[in-house]
């Protein structure tokens, strides 16, 4: 398995993410397509990018593109027992939950909605 610091750099190589190479594996706790489990959330820019992945950190394809200056209702947490994100975006409620890295992951997302 490699290790997350490799795939943040292949991602930036393939321009998945942009410089600040910020990305986390979630889980998907509601989509649109009523589907959940494993996902990969990209920051680019201002664009959220949500890839399908499994526990090798395999990256499949992206099943969403969300721009974060149009999301509402934004909520989330980086409490240790309780990391979550959630958002209304085109009529659909958004959820995922459980990812590392949740403190500096919801401050670049909150950081972009505002821009």
């Amino acid at each position: 398995m490699a290790k997350f610091e490799d795939l943040l750099n292949a991602l930036h190589s393939n321009n998945l993410v942009d410089d600040r190479k910020i990305a986390v594996v979630a889980n998907a706790k509601a989509l649109p397509s009523g589907d959940f489990g494993l996902c990969l959330l990209c920051l680019n820019t201002n664009i959220l990018c949500v890839y399908d992945t499994d526990f090798q950190q395999n990256v499949g394809a992206k099943l969403y593109e969300i721009d974060l200056r149009s999301i509402s209702d934004f909520k989330a947490s980086s409490f240790v027992f309780n990391r979550y994100m959630k958002f209304s975006y085109n009529a659909f409620a958004w959820k995922f939950a459980d990812f590392g890295n949740a403190k500096a992951f919801i401050d670049a997302v909150s950081s972009e909605m505002c821009k």
